[in-house]
C-alpha cells in the first residue's frame, strides 16, 4: 500500500485531471475537470502540434466531455528506472523544444517523493512527457535554464540518494510556506492571528 503511494506507476486524478488510468497496455485516458477546460484546450492542441515527435504521447480520440484517449507511454519515471542515457534523451527533447519554441513546465522530481519524476513516463527505456497543461510559448534562454534546473536536480538526488531528503523536505516547506506569504490576505490572517495572541498575554 505505501509503495503505491510513495511509487504510483501513474496519477488517478490531480489539479487539472478529474479521472485517469490506463485502459489497455496501448491506450491511455483522462477526463479534465470541468474547472480546466483551458488545460483540455492546451493539452490538446500540443499533442496535435508536436504529434510527429516521439517524446509524447499519441492523441488517438478525444470528446466534447474533455475525455482524452492518448497512446500509453509505460509508468511514472522514477530514479530506478532511468535509463542509461536518460540526460541525453532529456537534451535532445530540450532541442527540439526550442524549435517551436515551447516549454514544458511541471515535471521533475516530485514534491512528495523526490526518488519519482513526476510527469515523465517510461517505456521500452523511452522517456515520453504526458502533461501539457502548463505549456507555455517561451524564449530558447528559458527552455535552456528550465531543463538543465531539472536534470542538475535529479543528478543531485542519483549522488546523494537519501541524504537529498534532508535538503528537499524543509525547502519544500519553505517554498510553502513562501508562496502562501505571496498572498495578501495571508498577511492579514497573520496580523489578526498575531494580535489576537498578543491580547491573550
Amino acid at each position: 500500500m505505501m509503495k503505491q503511494i510513495f511509487f504510483p506507476t501513474y496519477f488517478y486524478f490531480g489539479s487539472d485531471v478529474e479521472f485517469a488510468q490506463q485502459e489497455n497496455s496501448d491506450v491511455f485516458y483522462k477526463k479534465f475537470r470541468e474547472s480546466k477546460y483551458d488545460k483540455f484546450i492546451k493539452s490538446l492542441f500540443i499533442l496535435e502540434k508536436l504529434q510527429n515527435e516521439d517524446f509524447i504521447p499519441k492523441l488517438l480520440h478525444y470528446t466534447n466531455n474533455l475525455e482524452i484517449y492518448t497512446s500509453d507511454c509505460g509508468n511514472l519515471l522514477t530514479l530506478s528506472t532511468l535509463p542509461d542515457d536518460w540526460e541525453k534523451q532529456l537534451i535532445e527533447i530540450k532541442k527540439k523544444l526550442i524549435g517551436y519554441p515551447f516549454l514544458i513546465r511541471d515535471w521533475g522530481p516530485w514534491e512528495i517523493n523526490p526518488f519519482l519524476i513526476n510527469n515523465l513516463c517510461i517505456k521500452k527505456e523511452k522517456i515520453y512527457f504526458i502533461d501539457f497543461g502548463d505549456v507555455e510559448p517561451s524564449s530558447p534562454k528559458e527552455i535552456e535554464y528550465y531543463f538543465n534546473k531539472k536534470i542538475k536536480s535529479i543528478k543531485l538526488i542519483l549522488k546523494y540518494r537519501y541524504i537529498y531528503l534532508f535538503f528537499h523536505y524543509p525547502r519544500r516547506i519553505y517554498i510553502m510556506i513562501l508562496r502562501k506569504l505571496q498572498r495578501p490576505y495571508n498577511w492579514l490572517l497573520l496580523f489578526f492571528a498575531w494580535h489576537y495572541f498578543m491580547s491573550m498575554m
